[in-house]
């Protein structure tokens, strides 16, 4: 095709529609083959998420060696490429794998580091927002799967919109033809 980093996202995007769609081996396979185009293009944010969602769906499998190993490897080029969500989410990741150890109380402050990062940097998606919102409320944010309704709705007005605006430009050009017509009657029956 021509564009590793498209191709890249596509099967990142690939990935997580497997892995939502509960088949976290199938979202894997796509994971891993996302992740080796940017480590081949050095583009360490793209490979960081790449990894973080291959951590996703190793747990998913309950192969949490595996789980660990790279959302280690994730937490550390999210770091270096600074994406501090990334890191957060790693955080959140490397929790549950706690969790799964038996771990609770590392489990515990792992998400506690999470929290305090959301709190301190800006990263929690909800309170943004719910910002936005507040500044701009003609605008639609959605931050998790409930807030769609908000988005077909803004969709369904759009339509309806669509749909005037179409009937409107009908009504304009037939009255322009009645007018044109008209005109032209009136013209041939006055020669």
């Amino acid at each position: 095709m021509g564009d590793a980093e498209g191709e890249a996202n596509v099967l990142w995007g690939m990935g997580n529609y497997r892995y939502f769609g509960a088949d976290p081996a199938a979202g894997a396979g796509e994971f891993e083959a996302a992740l080796s185009i940017p480590r081949r293009t050095g583009n360490r944010t793209m490979e960081a998420w790449s990894l973080h969602m291959l951590a996703l769906a190793s747990g998913g499998q309950r192969h949490w060696d595996a789980a660990r190993e790279t959302a280690s490897h994730a937490l550390q080029h999210f770091y270096e490429a600074g994406d501090i969500s990334g890191v957060t989410l790693t955080m959140d990741d490397l929790a549950i794998v706690a969790m799964a150890d038996g771990d609770a109380e590392r489990a515990g402050r792992l998400w506690g580091v999470a929290r305090h990062l959301q709190a301190t940097t800006g990263t929690d998606a909800a309170a943004l927002a719910s910002a936005i919102e507040n500044r701009f409320p003609t605008l639609v944010t959605v931050s998790g799967v409930e807030d769609f309704g908000k988005v077909d709705q803004g969709i369904a007005i759009m339509d309806a919109l669509d749909l005037a605006v179409t009937v409107l430009a009908v009504g304009v050009g037939a009255i322009a033809v009645m007018n044109t017509s008209f005109e032209s009657n009136t013209r041939s029956t006055a020669w």
